[in-house]
């Protein structure tokens, strides 16, 4: 019995030691490689993306990056003097959306045309830095949109109301200035709680939270972004069709409000001229946001289908960051276009800085910038 037991226990303890013999042999397996893991630092690889393309993304992307700094900083400048003579919500609005473009070409476009020459980013801390600023102003740049063409609407679809929660008292719009400011806040710095990751993107010219990240929190950080992406543009889409139909029914039931320079337009009083602004101020909006919708779509598109892993394309995931840079020197133009104080103001302003550039050689403008703006 017992020498049946001993075999039984040299049978049991030689199987461990053979098991055991085997797995010290197998050769060591390297753990699998994380596409998000990139060796800094990084910048657009001009072999990569090609001659052709190269010289056109990056001569356009300077070209965003000057024209939108200088064109919403006369904005800025007009838009004070503008404000300051009626201030009225839409006009502050304006000068809020002035400013985070101008924050955005200087702090979030122009190291994206540097990555074209220079290997801009050099570490983790530049590319969290780009993240941050460039969604913090994109997401501050929609919310503020989206604010004024609810702002629009209820001007004109419901006078009354908005007269008596608004009117000029400029200050009850202050609340609704300090959420998005906070939220921007909030959402940008997640990935800097260590939620998700902030990775170079196709063709490393930027940086942005990683879109493809599956893990819990990652998709979290995702879908708030996509979700606060596509809620703008349906506030923005709905509210605005519904002001563009107002007004066409409007101009159809009613005869056309007489300008302010005939004569009377100049005897209607204030009345006629607060209808004709609120229109005028409509129509910019309008224009602001069918901008707004086709510079975003496609970028906040990419971003969920990148997520969900369809129609994957890297090509269209960098014409949407493209279309998505446009907006901010969109916006500017449209201003100089569609509205009269800002095109006069503007070109007062070129004007006297010629002036000064050539040592007073050419000629100084004859008003004020402030007379220029209420001529």
């Amino acid at each position: 019995m017992a020498a049946v037991t001993n075999r039984q226990r040299g049978c049991f303890f030689s199987t461990p030691v053979q098991i055991s013999r085997d797995f010290s042999t197998d050769e060591p397996t390297d753990p699998p490689k994380n596409e998000t893991d990139f060796k800094f630092p990084v910048g657009v690889d001009r072999e990569e993306i090609g001659e052709t393309v190269w010289w056109l993304a990056s001569t356009t992307i300077i070209l965003v990056a000057v024209v939108g700094m200088v064109g919403n900083s006369l904005i800025i400048a007009v838009g004070k003097e503008v404000f300051r003579q009626r201030p009225t919500v839409p006009n502050l609005l304006l000068i809020c959306l002035a400013w985070t473009d101008v924050l955005n070409c200087s702090l979030g476009v122009a190291p994206l045309a540097l990555s074209y020459y220079f290997k801009i980013y050099i570490n983790q801390h530049m590319c969290n830095f780009n993240a941050t600023v460039l969604l913090a102003l994109s997401v501050a740049s929609q919310m503020i949109v989206a604010l004024m063409s609810v702002d629009r609407y209820w001007a004109l679809l419901h006078p009354f109301s908005y007269n008596r929660h608004f009117g000029h008292e400029r200050s009850k719009i202050y609340p609704a200035l300090v959420f998005i400011f906070l939220y921007t806040m909030v959402v940008s710095l997640l990935p800097l709680f260590g939620l998700i990751r902030n990775v170079p993107q196709h063709p490393m010219s930027y940086c942005m939270f990683d879109w493809r990240d599956k893990s819990a929190t990652g998709q979290v950080v995702v879908y708030i972004n996509v979700v606060n992406m596509f809620l703008c543009l349906l506030v923005i889409v709905v509210v605005n069709a519904i002001v563009a139909a107002y007004m066409l029914r409007l101009r159809r039931v009613r005869p056309r409000l007489p300008s302010r320079d005939s004569e009377v337009g100049a005897s209607g009083g204030a009345d006629v001229q607060d209808c004709r602004l609120e229109i005028q101020l409509a129509k910019l909006t309008l224009v602001v946001a069918v901008a707004f919708f086709f510079c975003w779509f496609l970028f906040a598109t990419r971003i969920l289908a990148n997520q969900i892993g369809v129609w994957e394309n890297k090509d269209l995931d960098y014409l949407g960051a493209r279309l998505m840079t446009f907006n901010s020197v969109v916006n500017p133009v449209i201003y100089i276009i569609m509205r009269k104080p800002c095109r006069k103001g503007c070109w007062m302003i070129i004007r006297a800085g010629v002036h000064y550039a050539s040592f007073k050689m050419a000629a100084r403008p004859n008003l004020s910038l402030a007379e220029t703006v209420a001529a």
